[in-house]
């Protein structure tokens, strides 16, 4: 591992830090991203994401002991900031954490799962609910999300930190609405969408079976196109307002599941 000190912000590693971080026209073309936190750099080295260099503040954070338990590699370049400029490029204000770069891999779905459950996110667009979302996933066991013609970056920093890493350990796959057809009739699943027409509660659903959850925006809610694709489903709503937050709704939906699964 190489040490290398960095005490200016324009010194073109830390200008290509912020823009991993800002931009997501930029992850992409690099196949690079960002990561903060001692725990969600651990999750990212559990789940094989490679790492090829980590930010620190010397006397803070002493990269050898923290990260005892991972072979990092004698090519990871190891970047001394100051505290100035690890406040720059995090969000925790708190000096003693640390910001890892890793390169883009895909989450490998596990193969041969026969009650698969699957939640379709569509067209989401707030990386901090699809964060909460993957947190919620990986806690109730939920085997893939799938985003419906979404418009957020899976490996956003907001993503990331919502999820507490679970982003790295949870398979997201990102497919058009014909494609999502096109996997539903592959994987013989019951579809239930969130439409209130002619809906039955959760309670009454049975998620037992190999099944996929549609979930929509909270502005417009599932689109149109699928309607008629399968059995409606609500959360009873007893209070003055008739929606929740779709990270709400879908931790509702996903402890369902589960419940249903773990009394089968």
């Amino acid at each position: 591992m190489r040490i290398k000190e960095l005490n200016s912000p324009q010194n073109p590693w830390f200008k290509d830090v912020k823009n991993l971080i800002e931009k997501n026209r930029f992850r992409k073309k690099q196949g690079r991203f960002a990561v903060e936190g001692f725990k969600e750099i651990a999750l990212a080295l559990q789940a094989g994401f490679r790492m090829n260099s980590l930010a620190f503040v010397p006397g803070n954070v002493n990269p050898e002991l923290d990260f005892k338990d991972f072979n990092l590699g004698i090519d990871i370049d190891l970047i001394a900031l100051t505290p100035a400029l690890m406040s720059e490029i995090c969000v925790r204000s708190d000096s003693k954490t640390a910001l890892a770069i890793f390169d883009y891999k895909e989450v490998t779905p596990k193969s041969g799962i026969e009650m698969l459950s699957v939640i379709i996110v569509e067209k989401v667009e707030k990386p901090g609910n699809l964060g909460a979302i993957l947190r919620t996933a990986d806690a109730a066991g939920i085997h893939e999300v799938w985003l419906c013609d979404a418009n957020v970056d899976v490996f956003h920093p907001q993503v990331i930190r919502n999820s507490l890493g679970t982003v790295f350990h949870v398979p997201v796959r990102s497919l058009s609405f014909e494609a999502c057809i096109a996997e539903i009739e592959k994987y013989q699943l019951q579809v239930f969408t969130t439409f209130m027409e002619d809906s039955i509660t959760l309670f009454e659903a049975n998620f037992s079976l190999p099944m996929a959850l549609v979930l929509g925006t909270e502005h417009e809610g599932v689109s149109d196109r699928w309607r008629n694709i399968g059995q409606n489903v609500q959360i009873p709503m007893n209070g003055a307002i008739d929606s929740l937050n779709v990270s709400v709704a879908a931790s509702v939906f996903m402890y369902e599941i589960l419940r249903q699964r773990r009394i089968k």
